[in-house]
């Protein structure tokens, strides 16, 4: 054996320090001088080691404790032998030993957490042990008879350390001390097959640790020697065979021989039927057997492969104690077969063992550093990643991340295992992706994904299947960004991964399919017939290759149905149609009801069968295409974009093809019922503020199309109903956060607690940007890690909410627990308490009307037949033309350009717009209402305009004809406005009596430091003139200059029921959430204003420039200041709907708080109002007076919100 260690020193001595490679040559004669000289350090190394023994036995079981009396004792009589180095190696090498025995049998063998003593104790006991085993080595002459064998123990102490604490350098110094004893042992040595096999394990566990190959087939080699060398009756023998095999197994995941993975089953068999089923190796067989079989069921599919495999882990599990610590390692082989079979034969039962095996075996890993603890902690995260894939639980893919992001925290880099954690978490990204669509986790999956392949060497056994993986990603990508680059590279990784997966591997399907798909992808952005036809072609061999009762079958059909649909639609082979309606069929019948895929399966059957009635006109298959769409979006196992493109489909067929001679109004209201119904799930509030503007943006034009049909069949509940559930979905959801939770609290203290806190950060997360550091929840918010977006806040923020309600929805008396008022209890409590009407507007292409909502709960539809959405359109488009001649496209404040048109087309066009929508809109809607009538000695009566579409941009309060003697709305009623009905009622409820005494805040800033932003000398005035008509002697508040910074006012505006800002505003285009009062430290935006707490808020004057603008692409959500202080919880809002002269706004808000002050005084503002309504109203017509009515750019934008 002398080759075996050629390269060592001639000594073969290695040395003993803990953090290097041991140097042979340091245990020769200086260790032994300096011992034999100086007793110290050995005694006071036993000093120590004999308190920390005490401390230690406090905690022994009867299994630890067995040993107290020999370890005491020897550490006593080794203070007396220190001159005997002979009695003293032989009293070290004695103590070491009992250290390590009772570290075996306290560690290891089954015993309950609760009695055993803390690891802290076992992994003492095994340093001290090394300990003492290097101490005797040291005392042991070089050449003495006990030298080779002390070594070799020291090398089985090192083995068990390496295992138990995964020291690397343990384990090379195990791997330099079995070569230097097989080295100094003849061939004939009787323990020779054990140093070989010790060497084999060592070099295995290095190999698993650092990926070096030579390491794996060194090990083959000395285990396969060990193995020789041991007869079948040794006991010793299942122990190699099982070294063996699962070296083989090793180098078949790296290489993939599969001969390497047939000898290892072959092996484990022959150890098994050498075993009795009491030897004490028979668990680990069975184990290792059971991992070899689903190995070969993954790379062959046979599957009673896998049955095997799951019978002989079940086996194991139970012949192994529950405590033992081999039981974590029995639980995740057990659960991963489970999985298996659960992506076989979809049988939910096991997936839920298998993430119940898999949650068991993480409570048993005794410590975070544990080797087991990235593997089972992957496991888990891929567990709840496929019940997530199959049951379409969002909180299964966020804690999916979570367990692959701690996996990937605890592998290090250079780890053979990285690239497995990289791409495991980088699916999980691509997962969630598809589900929620942000994009930050689709770059991150590629980027993870593209880092696995890289660090991955060719040949390795997962290369192929990381490389198509990859290749997914990028056909993601390149729908959203249509770069053609990562079109190609996709489909170069998917031609690579097929050409390099033989045609048996049960993967070839998968890898044929995702060619297939991005070859499709290819020809609907190219137009070349080849790749629709190759296309087809590899999806063929992917349903060829994919066996019966395999649940991915129905999926695959699916696919390939939808390409020969699309093969129909350019070709007009009536055969294609045929073969795509029958494979489509075939899917269907293979997908289970429960399984998302069956609402994909039914849409694209709705396809082909409204093509079919294109070419034979058969009644009978577009009403199966219409009840394949109304099942598509009734399935509720669906994903929620999938459901709602169906019940958009459903609505159009309805529409369009139904008999003449039956009532359509009955199938179309229940289509566009469940459009609405879905709409919400679509604009997740789990999603960042981003993406859920993207979704309004989509999707808001259903409403209207929802409204208009309702309308046309006389149903206007269901019309409110629906204009309430499709505007201001942002809104509406983040009021809800701010509901008070009284009734809950009186009844389930501790539920309501919890959910104030979800509700806070709900509130902080909701509109995050970067939002100041204010502490909410348990905890202080400090700022954004780095990477994360919006929604990584947000969501798993939601799905705990989501999780919360669903939990107190169950308990006795809150199964309507924070579920919203639907339209019929709106009207019945604003009847309760109105004062006026509401006016709805809904503006669409094929009708356009006004509903009216009166004090007494009626509801009465005006149609406005002169009005259309083109004109809609075109007037807001000459508007806003109009106001830019007038230059109020410029800021509060600056006067070297603005308003330098009086006269004009700009003029004109004003006046024609306001003449428009007096005659087109308004006029119609007080004549219905019958306010067309004034009277003098009685207050003008009040209506609240709803708008939508393009009148949410145009001042309706303005509307008239601006001739002497010509009508204008403002002579007969005052007007505010709303964002919905259950806006304008929360602020109602919340204002039950108006404050006698209010508290107020003004926040001013007439020199903001930001460039570009002019100086605001009428601030000045303003403040003095909102300050001669409060009650003197309250606690009021100004914030000017420095003091008015963005924490500042987030700090204050909660104690205070007035609120006052006079200083720059701006509305944000590209993000409506930034838009913001300009502060002297900076922008306060909107999202910032959000984490606000203003329980006591009752008015608020935003005496700024664009504070009621809204954004045109999403405007049913009216994405503005005025709108976000409602949310708020402000019940009265005074905003404008673009930039105000800054010589203006001492006018109307001297004239307004005046008024304001005067009802409140005399007792004119009821329960439920602020007087704020009229106190503009007068406020804007002395500026009227002041600068002439034809001035509209002056007073036109001063608005008011709420009640």
């Amino acid at each position: 054996m002398g080759q075996a260690n050629a390269t060592l020193p001639d000594d073969h001595r290695p040395s003993f320090e803990s953090d290097s490679v041991w140097d042979v040559a340091e245990l020769n004669a200086p260790v032994l001088e300096v011992i034999s000289t100086d007793h110290s350090d050995l005694t006071h190394w036993i000093d120590a080691l004999e308190i920390s023994l005490c401390k230690r036995f406090k905690n022994y079981t009867v299994e630890g404790g067995v040993f107290e009396k020999r370890i005491l004792q020897t550490c006593h009589d080794l203070k007396s032998c220190f001159h005997d180095h002979v009695v003293a190696s032989r009293l070290l090498d004695d103590l070491a030993q009992n250290l390590h025995d009772r570290f075996e049998a306290v560690h290891r063998p089954a015993c309950d957490p609760g009695d055993a003593y803390d690891t802290w104790a076992a992994t003492d006991d095994l340093n001290d042990a090394v300990e003492a085993k290097h101490r005797a080595v040291a005392f042991t002459p070089p050449s003495g008879p006990t030298t080779l064998s002390r070594m070799w123990s020291l090398g089985r102490f090192l083995y068990s350390r390496s295992i138990h604490l995964r020291g690397h350098q343990d384990i090379e110094n195990v791997v330099q001390i079995a070569r230097w004893s097989l080295d100094l042992s003849p061939d004939w040595a009787p323990d020779m097959a054990t140093r070989l096999a010790m060497l084999g394990a060592s070099l295995h566990i290095r190999f698993k640790r650092l990926g070096v190959l030579q390491d794996v087939e060194d090990s083959i080699s000395a285990t396969r020697q060990a193995l020789k060398r041991t007869h079948e009756s040794h006991p010793e023998r299942s122990s190699h065979q099982r070294n063996f095999a699962i070296a083989l197994h090793t180098r078949f995941l790296r290489l993939g021989v599969v001969s390497d993975l047939e000898d290892a089953i072959l092996e484990m068999r022959r150890a098994l039927q050498l075993c009795f089923n009491h030897h004490s190796d028979v668990p680990d067989l069975l184990e290792t057997l059971g991992t070899l079989l689903h190995c070969r069921y993954m790379h062959m599919g046979k599957l009673e492969d896998l049955e095997s495999s799951i019978s002989l882990h079940r086996r194991a599990m139970i012949m192994t104690p529950r405590y033992h610590t081999d039981m974590v390692t029995r639980l995740g082989s057990l659960a991963i077969s489970l999985h298996s079979r659960f992506q076989t034969l979809d049988d939910p039962q096991d997936i839920e063992d298998a993430i119940s095996f898999i949650e068991d075996a993480n409570e048993l890993v005794p410590s975070p550093d544990h080797p087991e603890r990235p593997i089972r902690l992957d496991s888990d995260g891929l567990f709840k990643q496929s019940r997530y894939a199959r049951f379409g639980n969002l909180w299964d893919i966020e804690a999916a991340m979570d367990a692959k992001n701690l996996a990937n925290s605890y592998t290090r880099e250079g780890h053979p295992d990285k690239p497995m954690r990289l791409m495991s978490l980088g699916i999980s990204l691509q997962a969630r992706f598809e589900h929620l669509g942000e994009i930050e986790d689709l770059q991150d999956a590629i980027f993870k994904k593209n880092r696995a392949v890289e660090l991955t060497p060719d040949g390795h056994i997962h290369k192929s299947a990381w490389t198509s993986s990859l290749g997914i990603s990028l056909t993601s990508r390149f729908r959203r960004s249509e770069d053609i680059d990562d079109l190609e590279r996709a489909i170069s990784l998917h031609r690579t991964a097929v050409q390099r997966t033989p045609q048996d591997h049960p993967l070839t399907p998968d890898h044929l399919e995702n060619l297939a798909i991005a070859l499709h992808e290819r020809f609907l952005h190219l137009g070349e017939l080849e790749d629709l036809k190759s296309a087809i072609d590899l999806k063929r061999r992917a349903v060829d290759l994919t066996p019966e009762g395999h649940f991915k079958k129905a999926i695959r059909l699916n696919s390939l149905a939808m390409s020969l649909g699309r093969h129909f639609m350019l070709s007009h082979t009536f055969g294609d149609l045929q073969e795509s309606i029958s494979v489509n069929r075939r899917a269907l019948v293979l997908a289970p009801d429960n399984h998302p895929i069956r609402s994909a399966i039914l849409f694209d059957l709705g396809l082909s069968r409204e093509q079919l009635f294109k070419l034979t006109h058969d009644p009978s298959t577009i009403a199966e295409a219409e009840a394949a769409y109304k099942a598509s979006a009734l399935h509720s196992f669906g994903a929620p974009s999938s459901r709602l493109r169906s019940a958009i489909h459903w609505a159009e067929t309805a529409r369009k093809y139904s008999s003449n001679s039956l009532p359509i109004e009955a199938p179309l209201l229940t289509a566009h019922a469940c459009i609405m119904n879905t709409l919400r799930e679509v604009v997740w509030p789990g999603y960042g503020i981003r993406r859920r503007f993207e979704k309004s943006a989509e999707f808001g034009a259903l409403t209207g199309v929802a409204v208009s049909t309702a309308l046309s069949a006389g149903a206007l509940l269901e019309a409110l109903e629906w204009l309430e559930r499709g505007r201001t979905l942002i809104w509406s959801e983040a009021a809800s956060w701010r509901r008070p939770l009284t009734e809950l609290a009186m009844q389930h203290p501790d539920d309501a607690d919890f959910l104030k806190l979800i509700l806070r950060d709900l509130r902080y997360f909701g509109f995050s940007h970067n939002v100041p550091n204010i502490p909410i929840g348990k905890a202080e918010r400090t700022g954004r890690e780095p990477g994360l977006s919006d929604s990584d806040y947000i969501r798993p923020t939601y799905v705990e909410y989501e999780d919360k309600v669903k939990e107190i929805r169950s308990l006795p008396g809150f199964k309507d627990f924070m579920i919203p008022s639907t339209s019929k209890e709106l009207v019945a409590r604003f009847s309760a308490q109105a004062t006026g009407s509401v006016v709805f507007l809904n503006i669409h292409a094929s009708r356009c009307d006004a509903i009216t909502l009166t004090p007494d709960g009626a509801l009465r539809l005006v149609e406005l037949p002169d009005l259309t959405l083109r004109y809609a359109t075109s007037l807001r488009r000459m508007w806003v033309d109009s106001l830019r001649a007038r230059g109020v496209r410029l800021q509060r404040g600056d006067r070297a350009t603005a308003h330098v048109q009086d006269e004009g087309d700009g003029l004109n066009d004003s006046e024609r717009v306001l003449r428009y929508l007096w005659l087109w809109v308004v006029h119609p809607v007080l004549q219905a209402l019958n306010l067309m009538k004034t009277d003098i000695n009685v207050p003008l009566p009040h209506i609240t305009w709803c708008p939508t579409g393009p009148l949410t941009q145009l001042p309706l309060h303005a509307a008239g004809i601006y001739t002497k003697g010509a009508p204008r709305v403002f002579d007969f009623v005052v007007s505010s406005y709303t964002p919905s009905l259950s806006a304008l009622q929360r602020c109602r409820d919340g204002m039950r009596a108006p404050s006698e005494v209010p508290k107020v805040l003004l926040v001013t800033q007439a020199n903001t430091p930001r460039p570009g932003l002019s100086p605001l000398p009428c601030v000045k005035n303003e403040t003095a003139a909102i300050c001669r008509h409060l009650p003197s002697g309250e606690e009021h508040a100004i914030m000017e200059r420095e003091q008015a910074t963005e924490r500042g006012v987030l700090s204050l505006i909660g104690n205070y029921t007035w609120v006052h800002f006079a200083c720059h505003g701006s509305q944000n285009k590209r993000d409506p959430s930034r838009s913001a009062f300009e502060l002297h430290d900076g922008p306060l935006t909107l999202s910032a204003l959000m984490t606000a707490v203003t329980d006591n808020a009752e008015m608020a004057f935003l005496s700024a420039c664009q504070t009621a603008m809204g954004d045109e692409s999403i405007a049913e959500e009216s994405m503005h200041l005025a709108a976000g202080m409602l949310t708020l919880g402000f019940k009265a809002v005074v905003a404008t709907m673009w930039s105000i002269n800054d010589a203006d706004a001492p006018v109307v808000v001297e004239a307004y708080y005046r008024r304001l002050i005067e009802l409140r005084s005399h007792g004119e503002v009821g329960r439920g109002q602020t007087g704020a309504a009229y106190a503009l109203h007068e406020a804007v017509a002395r500026l009227r007076e002041k600068v002439g009515e034809g001035r509209f750019e002056r007073w036109v934008p001063f608005v008011h919100f709420g009640v």
